[in-house]
């Protein structure tokens, strides 16, 4: 239970990495969320999400790898999560790109919460 528990924190962490790509250029951005990214302004605050995105990975990967840290890492993985869902789906419909990331972010919320409860059980008997 403990491996399947870090496994699945740790391909979430995964998931969350892949947006660090967008730190190299706007272009990047504009092709993975299909926006159009109109001055330095919005550059600059989505490829700073990228790198926030990059840290929140790098706790995950954390946690999969060493039990102190696991908590906090499945703490960082449910609030970029769950937040990402929270606002696009208050925002309202958005475009197929940022759909297939809420839908990404729903699939990692359920990896999230059995690798929580697979952790948690496994802490029980401990």
């Amino acid at each position: 239970m403990k491996t399947t528990a870090s496994v699945l924190l740790a391909l979430v962490g995964i998931l969350h990495l892949v947006p660090v790509l967008g730190v190299l250029s706007a272009e990047r951005l504009e092709g993975m969320y299909g926006v159009a990214i109109e001055g330095a302004d919005m550059a600059t605050l989505l490829r700073h999400r990228a790198i926030l995105f990059g840290i929140a990975g790098g706790v995950m990967l954390l946690g999969a790898l060493r039990e102190q840290h696991r908590t906090v890492g499945f703490v960082a993985g449910f609030i970029t999560t769950v937040s990402f869902v929270a606002v696009a789906l208050l925002e309202g419909p958005s475009g197929a790109e940022v759909h297939r990331v809420v839908v990404a972010d729903g699939v990692g919320i359920g990896l999230l919460l059995v690798a929580a409860a697979l952790d948690f059980a496994h802490s029980r008997r401990s």
